[in-house]
C-alpha cells in the first residue's frame, strides 16, 4: 500500500474511531464499510495492519462482528484481477445483534457486477415504537 492510501486509511480510522467515541449504549450501532483489511481467521489471506484495527475497535467498543455469523452467507467481499479476498465488514454493537437476521453476500454478482466489491444485503428487524417522534411530519 503507498503513502497516500496509508495516510487516507489513518484518517478515516480517526474518524471512525471520534464516531464510536462518542456513541453511548443506547446508540444502536452498525458499522459497513471496506476497511481494506485481512483478519487472517476469514478469508484466504493473513491478517495485516487494517485488520487489526478492525479486531481493535471491535474489542474497544465492544462490537460483534456479523461477517462470521451462522446467519451470514458467503465469505468473500471481494475478487480484483482473479485475486478473491475478505476486507468488506460489518461490526455491530450489542443493540443491532439480536436484531440482526441475515446477511446476502451476492458473491457471484448476479445483482451488480460494476464493481471488484460484492454487493452486500442485510436485514434487521427493528421496531420503530421507540424511535422519535415528530409533529405533523411524514415519515418517508
Amino acid at each position: 500500500m503507498d503513502v497516500v492510501s496509508e495516510e487516507r486509511n489513518f484518517e478515516i480510522q480517526k474518524e471512525l474511531d471520534d464516531i464510536l467515541e462518542n456513541c453511548t449504549d443506547e446508540d444502536n450501532i452498525v458499522v459497513l464499510g471496506d476497511f481494506n483489511g485481512h483478519l487472517g481467521f476469514i478469508g484466504l489471506q493473513e491478517i495485516n495492519r487494517s485488520g487489526r484495527y478492525v479486531l481493535e475497535i471491535m474489542e474497544r467498543y465492544n462490537l460483534i462482528l456479523l461477517n462470521v455469523d451462522d446467519r451470514c452467507n458467503g465469505e468473500i467481499t471481494c475478487e480484483e484481477n482473479g485475486i478473491k479476498s475478505t476486507k468488506d465488514f460489518i461490526p455491530v454493537n450489542s443493540n443491532m445483534y439480536p436484531v440482526f437476521k441475515e446477511k446476502e453476500l451476492d458473491d457471484d454478482k448476479k445483482i451488480y457486477d460494476l464493481t471488484d466489491h460484492c454487493l452486500i444485503k442485510l436485514n434487521f428487524e427493528v421496531s420503530l415504537e421507540n424511535s422519535c417522534k415528530t409533529k405533523n411530519k411524514e415519515i418517508i
